[in-house]
């Protein structure tokens, strides 16, 4: 592994032993958040929802829907079950045009751990990234084609 490389680690950022363990979110969630809602006038999602996701997703170890209990969670926020509860309520209540909740919890038998999907979620950052990334390519291109314009208006004079 390369300098750079071992620089740009979990390790370097987290001195100690406090990169031991970590959560990878996405860079995209952590910046848009706030603008994932399933409609123009609905309002985006508070960082205490965020942050019961990131909480949530500090269990996704792999593509298997994670299963803490909602005491954990509580606890790790210093919130109550039932505060953790009516989060999961809105996050569960904000669907996709698809009508896919974006944290879908799905409750198990007596006694068993839910589990949490994600799916709309994913798929609710998705659409906001490809709607991004398309309003990036029409600036671009409205901006290049104002360049040009501007090229093709100026007149040519002749150098002597």
């Amino acid at each position: 592994m390369s300098t750079s490389e071992k620089q740009k680690g979990v390790t370097a950022r987290w001195p100690n032993d406090l990169g031991r363990s970590f959560t990878p979110i996405s860079n995209y969630f952590l910046e848009n958040y706030h603008r994932l809602s399933p409609h123009p006038s609905a309002k985006g999602l508070s960082s205490a929802e965020a942050m019961v996701i990131v909480h949530l997703l500090s269990y996704k170890w792999d593509e298997r829907a994670p299963y803490p209990t909602l005491g954990k969670i509580s606890a790790r926020m210093g919130i109550s079950k039932r505060a953790v509860r009516a989060h999961l309520k809105t996050l569960g209540d904000l669907k996709t045009p698809d009508e896919i909740s974006y944290v879908y919890r799905e409750r198990s038998a007596v006694g068993g751990p839910n589990r949490f999907h994600f799916d709309g979620l994913y798929s609710a950052l998705n659409t906001l990234m490809a709607a991004d990334l398309e309003a990036k390519t029409m600036a671009e291109m409205t901006e290049g084609s104002s360049k040009i314009s501007q090229i093709q208006s100026k007149p040519i004079t002749e150098e002597k």
